[in-house]
């Protein structure tokens, strides 16, 4: 009696193992298949077998159990780190923080309009130098060596974020292969819901409609609204971590367009600068102004790298809400 009912046992987890070359070639029909063979294996078991209709029955609400405890053990893997990608975007995150230190530093790095604003007038009066232009010319130096540290720092960042969305993309390989077998698992489900219900409808013997409709259906309808939570569930973190690689990459090319206007405007200042600091080493009845094109050249290129930088601040901010939402909506 024992040998019988575990093959009965071992025929039932034949029939709800799902073979995923199978499954690709041709999904719908080959759960069709798999779904009227395990009912036409149910409606075989004698009702007045008890052991084996509890067996059968604890089978059913295990449906799809192995494939919910393989994702989740993923999902609790990928827990931590995700947060603490959160918590770095909730607190303003670092590249949005180097970009507004770059903005203001480029805006250092501008030289002084030949017609001063009252403002620079003021400000002047305070000071010993006798031009704004000198006074731009003593603190280049220092902007300099600001600007191209922050350009490092974002360099930084940016190999941090490629390191980052490399072991990302392999997280998102993982979650998508669990999401496929969730999703796989969840249509036979519904497929067998489905037959069983057309078996009920069309069956006459008392005791096996009976069955059906006390110890086959309950456990797959309930199984049906698990696997579905997970789904949605499961399908969140997806959309999540491709959020998050999305914005990751969306940064690198920033930073790689930043550090190429940036650098751009801090030619422009420096050729600006040398021309300048040569002009004051000549001798006075060699001294000539400096070109005018050049000065309007050097002030177009960084207020378009100001202009540049402040519309990636924003793009950046926006991105951020976006993936903070996302975190939000996730917990």
């Amino acid at each position: 009696m024992t040998t019988g009912m575990t093959t009965d046992l071992a025929t039932f987890k034949q029939l709800t193992a799902l073979e995923p070359d199978l499954m690709a070639a041709n999904a719908d029909a080959y759960l069709q298949q798999k779904s009227q063979e395990l009912v036409s294996w149910v409606a075989s078991v004698d009702p007045d077998n008890h052991r084996l209709v509890t067996q059968v029955h604890d089978a059913l609400a295990e449906l799809g159990r192995h494939e919910q405890q393989a994702y989740w053990q993923l999902n609790h893997r990928l827990v931590q780190p995700l947060q603490q990608l959160m918590a770095d975007t909730e607190a303003g995150g670092r590249v949005s923080s180097l970009l507004r230190q770059l903005q203001q530093q480029v805006a250092d790095m501008q030289p002084p309009k030949q017609r001063l604003n009252w403002k620079e007038r003021f400000l002047l009066l305070f000071s010993w130098r006798q031009t704004a232009f000198q006074m731009w010319l003593d603190r280049f130096a220092e902007n300099q060596q600001a600007l191209s540290g922050l350009m490092d720092r974002l360099q930084a960042e940016q190999k941090q974020l490629r390191r980052d969305n490399h072991i990302l993309q392999d997280d998102l390989v993982a979650l998508n292969q669990g999401l496929a077998a969730l999703s796989g698992v969840f249509d036979f489900v519904a497929a067998l819901e489905a037959q069983l219900k057309q078996s009920l409808s069309g069956q006459s013997m008392a005791s096996l409609r009976a069955l059906i409709q006390d110890e086959w259906l309950p456990p797959v309808q309930q199984r049906l609204i698990e696997l579905q939570q997970q789904l949605l569930i499961a399908r969140q973190g997806v959309m999540t971590l491709e959020l998050i690689i999305q914005q990751n990459q969306s940064l690198i090319r920033d930073i790689d367009q930043t550090v190429m206007t940036t650098t751009a405007a801090l030619d422009v200042a420096a050729a600006v600068a040398t021309a300048k600091h040569q002009q004051q080493q000549a001798p006075k009845r060699q001294q000539s102004r400096i070109d005018p094109q050049q000065w309007q050249q050097a002030a177009a290129t960084i207020q378009a790298a100001r202009e540049h930088l402040s519309d990636l601040r924003q793009n950046s901010a926006t991105a951020m809400n976006e993936l903070n939402q996302s975190g939000q909506n996730k917990r």
